[in-house]
């Protein structure tokens, strides 16, 4: 149990959480491109995490996967 909470402390950082947010932007950019979907997105973006932490690099693919992925649901949705 405690490792879950240690796991929690560490993402609910103020870079962490930065870096969160700007993934979800960065994601939702990514995914009104044409032709470009989460998995593509990812492999564009990569190369940004090489210079974070660990923690910090996961939770950015992280936020852009959710926002690709978020904003073509919502569009599918529409259609």
């Amino acid at each position: 149990m405690t490792q879950l909470l240690e796991g929690i402390y560490a993402i609910l950082t103020w870079q962490n959480m930065l870096l969160l947010a700007g993934g979800v932007l960065i994601g939702m950019v990514v995914g009104v491109t044409p032709g470009v979907g989460p998995s593509a997105g990812l492999a564009i973006l990569l190369p940004v995490t090489f210079g974070l932490d660990p923690t910090g690099a996961i939770v950015m693919l992280a936020a852009v996967y959710y926002g690709i992925a978020r904003l073509l649901e919502r569009w599918l949705s529409y259609s």
